[in-house]
Parts: structure tokens; sequence; C-alpha cells
């Protein structure tokens, strides 16, 4: 879909965003640089200037708004392509009234140029319940249904009326009238030509029926949240001796200096003892930093408790890319593979473990591996220096000279000998896991479109494939009794044309979509069989493949833990086959980002916790890339959710949440990216997280709710129960009609592969509700699931760890012999015994973690939505709450810096009470200690 142009507004459901809203019963619009951005309850709309030149080419406006005696007054020019002629939007916009704003735009040209259109496109949102009203200049009036589609909303059209089903009601007027198209947007058109010199107009007036907030500019705007009780973030990374926050002393061996770390049933095992891995990404180059980087943020990691790093796509290229030598796939640089060496060497010391991840999906060609691959121009031109020929998703399942060339990769580093180590790759124990395709499958969309461009892979698969069914059905005549007459050729508008059994020319064509129950079973019903022959081939091309690879790692003298891949496969059949074949090589690992304004805590088992329905009877279970997408503001919810549902109450085994890199410190300029692990508000509750999951507070459920697949019966689209996946892209989330994503918080999901076809029991979750809140079945998790936007929240309570994460304000919370009350909006507060073998009840040091949200000075958000991103320093959003410990002792509490160092400062104690308040003390962190 064609992106809208820079005059937009932006009017999001306030259902999904943040915890400082406006208020419900009124609409507020901030001025931008070509038009207005904000909110409308119950809506996520968006409005602004969309233009093309001729042939569709594609025009962007840039500019800027001022405030001009209450009007934004903005102008932005574009050059359309071709003509070169300079376009220019002037716009006006007005309040009319409480309830109304005017839009006066004037377009004008340099020169004389058609344009293909410039238009407004208005968009409620393709969830919006409602219906439109057109009106014409001849009187007529038309009911539209939403979404539109193309249809349009007419010709000469005066007014357009969006009706909500809630009753909410908001108008367009327009002069002079307008015809409007669409493609889902009603398309306003303003001009289809410009003459040099003179204007096109179009004023547009806006009314609600609920009162209208409006600020010309960001700067007019209102801080939604009040700062003036924020405070500096500002660790110095001096950690005292008697620090009893950092966690470096809990691993004081090198990693694998207790043997290589192994697997048995559904654990990971080292040590002879269960290990829970809590640990974050370095991509790219920054697998190889140089020396003085890699200590300090060795360092940095252990101190917070991290003790694995996944290493992912130091193999995707050379340079800022990874270390691989320039143009080939196959040979490491040099330089690059010692700063690596150096890096794990390091890491290792400080009782760190790797994981090995080579390259993001299917694997590059280089110049020198061009020979290798006799093929290869299939894909395009030979690439020159130290580019590489992108070989796309999809590719390395069905090309085994590319296979061939990712695994002399992997073997050719298991077998290098690390000088700082002493050992190869392969035997060292600190190598704790190792990837074999990240985000690939040969059942996602990315194998059918190999298949239509690739001449040669193609020829050979389809030999593979009419071979493997003639092996199967033992005939042309059985294969096409099952297919149907007309079955061969039938995928001609795919791009898969003439097919026949003398030329072994069958395609498995497929793809998630064709295998989606609601298609399969519809409109691709006459094709079901073989849609479902092509699916289950496609996993046996995968599973030759992850066999082969496994082998050679094998062969290279590795023996730990191996991983196939963590990617999709749509839903029912298609999923549950690609889930079984990775499960077959080892542990099974999944990837779920979390995004936009909302938070995690609303609604149980939602978000990146939903990939435990994808956790597997009898393996490992890891989540290896997740978190809060920027410019989300929950980020410490993450790390609480997954510390205490995932690790804990599911059983996961590893968590490693997502980045590019780091310099070794705090981020210290909010939204250098969209994944920062860094920030503060995510990193600086690791010392509560890290020590409650590495030290095992909370158990495992002794509770299995069984996701029951047989894998045979797949072949006939029969699961059992109907299961639903909603991806966009690495945003997933994952629930079904028998067990919900909401039995996550009251027992460990699993998916039990099943020797023959076995229903799956439906699971009440509601049957699990005390006062209100799903009760985990070992009673150490509550979850309180809101209602709205800005609601919900658990609670931890086991002998170490005691915690409330999300909106508690005005909550009391017993949570044993600790009762918390709390008084801030949002945030996550641990209380937990700070040594290693130690419970509240019997350590003589306590530590409480209170992180809530963080901001850069000047940041400011409407309702969610990210307005004006400001600049450093790190504001820290203070927490407030009471809290009562009933144990023997009279406590004395500190207030620490932002390391963790006690300072000289304590906190009023009365009868085992004290009340933390960061307004005051400026501080996340407090110590408990008893003489």
């Amino acid at each position: 879909m064609r992106k809208l142009l820079s005059l937009c507004l932006f009017i999001c459901c306030s259902a999904l965003f943040g915890a400082h809203a406006h208020a419900a019963d009124a609409i507020t619009l901030i001025g931008d640089k070509g038009g207005v951005n904000g909110s409308i309850p119950g809506m996520k709309f968006s409005m602004g200037l969309g233009a093309w030149g001729p042939k569709w080419a594609h025009m962007s406006f840039k500019g800027n708004v001022t405030n001009k005696n209450g009007e934004a007054v903005a102008q932005s020019t574009s050059k359309v392509k071709g003509t070169n002629a300079r376009v220019t939007c002037d716009l006006n916009i007005a309040k009319q009234g409480a309830n109304a704003l005017s839009f006066s735009y004037a377009l004008s040209s340099d020169k004389t140029t058609d344009l293909t259109m410039a238009m407004v496109a208005i968009d409620p949102g393709k969830n919006w319940k409602g219906h439109l009203i057109s009106e014409t200049t001849s009187g007529e009036a038309t009911k539209i249904a939403w979404p539109v589609g193309r249809d349009g909303a007419g010709s000469q059209v005066s007014k357009l009326t969006l009706n909500a089903d809630d009753g909410y009601v908001l108008s367009f007027a327009f002069k002079p009238a307008v015809d409007i198209p669409s493609d889902r947007a009603m398309r306003v058109v303003i001009a289809k030509s410009l003459e040099a010199g003179k204007y096109k107009e179009l004023e547009i007036t806006m009314e609600s029926s609920k009162p209208i907030n409006f600020h010309p500019t960001i700067d007019d705007a209102p801080d939604e949240d009040a700062k003036d009780t924020w405070f500096v973030w500002s660790p110095k990374y001096n950690y005292k001796d008697n620090n009893a926050f950092v966690m470096n002393k809990w691993t004081s061996e090198p990693a694998g200096s207790k043997g290589r770390m192994t697997s048995s049933g559904d654990q990971l095992i080292y040590d002879g003892k269960p290990i829970k891995i809590w640990g974050l990404n370095n991509c790219f180059s920054n697998c190889a930093p140089d020396k003085a980087l890699a200590d300090k943020r060795a360092d940095f990691y252990a101190a917070h408790g991290i003790n694995a790093v996944h290493l992912h796509k130091y193999a995707d290229g050379a340079g800022w890319a990874g270390i691989l030598k320039q143009g080939t796939i196959t040979k490491f640089d040099k330089a690059g593979l010692d700063k690596m060496d150096y890096y794990i060497a390091a890491l290792k010391k400080r009782g760190i473990f790797v994981k090995l991840s080579s390259s993001f999906g299917s694997p590059g060609i280089g110049s020198e591996d061009w020979d290798k691959i006799p093929y290869a121009s299939e894909w395009g031109p030979k690439p020159k220096g130290r580019k590489m020929l992108k070989t796309e998703s999809g590719a390395i399942f069905i090309s085994k000279e590319l296979q061939d060339l990712q695994i002399e990769q992997m073997t050719t580093l298991l077998k290098h000998k690390n000088p700082y180590t002493g050992m190869t790759y392969a035997e060292d124990p600190g190598i704790m896991l190792v990837e074999l395709v990240n985000e690939e499958s040969a059942l996602f969309y990315g194998t059918i479109k190999r298949l239509r461009v690739l001449k040669t892979p193609r020829a050979r698969v389809a030999k593979q494939f009419t071979e493997w069914l003639l092996e199967r059905y033992g005939s042309e005549d059985a294969i096409m009794k099952r297919w149907g007459e007309n079955s061969l050729g039938t995928f001609k508008a795919e791009g898969f044309g003439k097919e026949s059994f003398a030329d072994k020319s069958l395609v498995p064509v497929g793809n998630p979509w064709f295998w989606d129950p609601d298609n399969i079973n519809g409109s691709q019903k006459t094709r079901a069989p073989r849609l479902y022959d092509a699916a289950l081939f496609l996993k046996k091309l995968q599973d030759d493949y992850y066999d082969r690879y496994s082998k050679a790692i094998r062969d290279a003298g590795y023996d730990g833990e191996l991983m196939a891949s963590n990617w999709q496969a749509g839903r029912s059949s298609s999923h549950f086959y690609n889930l079984h074949s990775d499960q077959r090589i080892g542990m099974v690992d999944r990837h779920n980002y979390f995004g936009g304004a909302h938070s995690m805590v609303t609604v149980a088992g939602g978000g990146s916790l939903s990939s435990g329905m994808q956790q597997v009877e009898g393996r490992p279970f890891s989540l290896s890339e997740w978190i809060h997408v920027w410019p989300n503001q929950y980020g410490v919810e993450g790390p609480a959710i997954i510390g205490s549902y995932g690790l804990g109450l599911q059983g996961w085994d590893v968590s490693f949440l997502f980045q590019n890199g780091d310099d070794g410190s705090y981020t210290r300029n909010l939204g250098r990216h969209n994944w920062d692990v860094t920030a503060p508000q995510v990193y600086g509750v690791f010392p509560a997280v890290a020590r409650q999951v590495r030290r095992g507070d909370i158990k495992q459920s002794d509770l299995t709710i069984p996701l029951n697949v047989h894998v045979d019966s797949l072949h006939e689209g029969k699961v059992g129960f109907s299961d639903k996946t909603e991806q966009a892209y690495d945003i997933k989330l994952f629930n079904n009609d028998k067990v919900p994503a909401r039995s996550l918080a009251v027992g460990r999901v699993a998916v039990t592969y099943k020797d023959a076809f076995t229903e799956t029991p439906i699971f009440d979750v509601d049957a699990h509700k005390q006062n209100g809140g799903l009760v985990s079945s070992t009673k150490e998790l509550q979850w309180f699931e809101g209602n709205a936007h800005d609601t919900g929240y658990f609670t931890v309570n086991t002998a170490a760890c005691k915690a409330v994460v999300g909106f508690s304000q005005g909550t009391n919370n017993k949570l044993g012999d600790v009762t918390i009350q709390s008084e801030s909006a949002y945030g996550a507060l641990y209380l937990l015994a700070a040594d290693q073998e130690k419970t509240i009840a019997d350590d003589k040091r306590l530590i409480i973690v209170a992180i809530a949200r963080a901001h850069n000075t000047g940041m400011k958000y409407l309702n969610g939505k990210l307005l004006t991103k400001g600049k450093p320093p790190v504001l820290m959003e203070p927490m407030k709450a009471t809290i009562t410990i009933k144990r023997a002792g009279i406590p004395t509490v500190y207030i620490c810096d932002h390391d963790g160092n006690r300072t000289d400062k304590t906190i009023p104690v009365s009868g085992g009470s004290f009340t933390i308040d960061g307004t005051t003390s400026k501080t996340t962190y407090y110590e408990v200690v008893y003489e």
C-alpha cells in the first residue's frame, strides 16, 4: 500500500493507549508540519495529504508549522518526478467553536504539471465499527458500509459523515465539492494537475459530536505527564564492595568450567542442576567489539545478572554487517574474528555463556562464492566487492548448494581455535547453543516466491516432489484420485504453469494463506488435498536440511545444545508441522515483539508471553528475541512478565532481549533505535528480575495444560482445536478456542505431540479466579486483568521475592508477611532477598527496585503516541509505595544511588512499615538492612 505523505492526521484509538490518556469525552489535536496529529477515543483514524506525480510517482512533502494567533499555519513542498515541478501546499488550521476545525488547503506549482492525484485521505481505521453517509451537491445521500475497499464514496461529494456504532459522529464538509475514490481510505481529490502560478484550493470543515481540544504546535501542547517530580538518571558504574544489587559474584567460575550445558526433558542442566538463562542480543559487528568495549560490556552485563549473550548476525557480511571476509560467506576476516574471539573469552571469564546465530534468514552470496552455485545468476547479477547478493527468505530449503555454503560457514567457525580460550568453538563448553537458521521456514511465504523465480531449484524440487508423490501413493492414478482431475496446472495464476508426471514438474505450491483453515476449507477447498501434500513435502525438505546440517555440526566436534529455527508458518496444519520440524532438532525457540502504545499487563497471556502457546512438551523453550518496541513506554513490564510467567510459571529456560548493541552502559538518549535493552526503564529492573529468575524464586507450574497434536492427522487438516495466529512480521499473538492464551497466567501450556489423534480438553481459565485475579497453580502469582488501556497488574508472592507490577495505584497487596500499598499510577516494584541462597525472612539484606517509565527531557506523548522525542538527560518517573515487612528485627532502610550503592540517607521505619518515594529520594533503588 502506498504510503501517505506528511500532512497526516493520526487520531488513534484511546483504548490502545497509555496510562495518562485524556478524557474520553474530548478530542485532542495538535498541529504538525503538514497537518495535525492527536487522538479520538474509539477510532484509529488517519487524515492527511497524499500526492503522486505522473505514473504514480511518489511525492514526499517537507515543511513546518507555526502558531499564529492560535491557528496552525504550515507550508510544505515537494518535487514532481519527471517534470521537476516544485509543488507547495499552504495549510491553515483554525478552531471553529467548541466542536469544529477548519482546514484550508492551497496547492500551487512553479511549473505546469500533471499529477496522478493530490488528495486528502480520510481513514477511520480497518477495525472501526460504523458506516459512512456520502452527500452530493445534487442532494443524494448514500449509506456506505465500512470498509469501503475500492468502491469509493462518490463524485461531487459535499459532505462525508462517519457514524460510529457507539454513537460518535465525525463529519467533513467540502468546498468545492469533491470526487472521493478509495483504496480503503477515502481519497478526497484536490487536484489532478496544477497550472503554474495558480492555486487549487480545498476547504474542509471537520465537526465532532464531542468537544475538540486544539493546540497549533507541539510546543503549545501540554505535557500529559507532570515532569516536575521526575529525576535525572545518573549512574556512575562504580559498584562498591558492599553493593547488594550487583550480581557479578553469583557466578565466580568461567562459563563452562563445570562442563557442557545439556538438556534433560524440558530443562537445561548445568553442573547437575537446572539452569535459567537471562541474556540479551548483540548483532552484526557488535559481536566483535574492540577489546576495551568487550571488557566494559562483559562487566556491565555480569553486574546486572546476565549469564548469556546471543551473538547474532555476525556473518551477515563484512564491516558493520559482521566479521566475514569481504566477498564470501565461508571465510572470516582475521581482525574481526580476533575481536569476536576476545569478546567470547571476556564473557566466558565472567561466567557468561554464548549462543551462536550466524545470519538473518537465508545467507547471501559473495563474489568468491559465485562459482559454487551454478545457477547463482538466477538470483541476480554477480556482486562486487563487499556487497552480498541477497538470496531472500525460503531459498535455503530449495538450494542444496546454498545449504552447503551455510554449513561450511558454521563448521569453519566451530573448528576455529580461539587463542584467548585455547579451545575451538566446538570444544568450548562456554558456547551453550548453536542455532541452525534464523527466522526461516519452508512453510512460510518465501518458499513459493523463490520457487517462482529460481528455475533450477524449482525444476529440482518439482522432480523430488513428483517422485515423492509417486512413492507415497503408488501411481499417477492414485494421486489424481486424491487431488481431482483438474489439479495439474491449477496454480497458473500464482506463476506455475504446465505440469506433468512425464516431466516430473509438479511443484509443491503453498503458503500460510493457502493452508489457513478459513481458506483451505473455503476458496481453496478443491485444492486442499494437493495443498496438504505440498505442506508435508515442504516439511520433509526442511527436516532433511536440518538433519544434514546438525550432522555436520556434530562431525565438527560440537556436542552442545542445538535449535533449528524460530519462525512461524501461519496457523493450524502448517504451523504445527513447522513446530514439529523445529522440536525434532532440540530446544524450541521463538521470537515475539510487543509494539503499539498500550501495556501488556491489561490482558493476561498476551503480547510476547503468548509465545508460550508454542512450548513443546519434552523440550527446553527459549524466547531469543523480544522487547517492548520503541516508543512504547512500558518496557519495565516486559522483563517482569517474561521473568515471572515465562521463565517462572511456564518453566521456560532461555530469554534473550533483543538489541543490536550497546556501549557497555545505560542508554543516555532514548530512541536511538527501536530495540533498546539498556534503556533504564528496561535494564534498571534487571537486578530484580535476573535475581528472581536465576535463583528460581518462582516455581514451574505442576499443572500442564496440553495442546494435543497428532502429526499424521495434520495431513488431513485435523488438529482438534481452532488456533489463531495474528502476525505483523515480528509482532505476534497466539490463541485458540480450547486453551486461551490467558491460560498462561494459570498453568504451564505445552504442545504435546501424540502418537494418535487425541482431543484437546477445554481449559476453564476463569475457574482459577480469586478475589478478581487469575491465580497461578503455584499460588505464587496473581494477575488482575484490566478493563481499559491503563488498568491491570499482577503480583509475585514467593519466599525470596515480592512484587507488584503494572497499574496498581490505590491497591493494598498482602503478599505473605509483606504488604505493598502502591501510590503510583504505573511501574514495577520488587522486594527481594539479596543473597543467592536466602529468603526475605532470613536474609539480613533485602533490596527494593522501583522502576516506572523513562523519558528524555522535553519528551512528550499524547495518549501513548510520541509527539516529540526530546533530548538527554533521561528522566525517571518516581514511584511511591508503603511497604510493611513482618519479621524479627528492626530494619534500616537506605536510599541507594543509581548503581545500587548505599548512601548515608535513610527512610524512617515504624512497626516494620516505611514509605519509599522517588519524588524526594530521586532514586529507583533502596536497601533494607537487618543488623
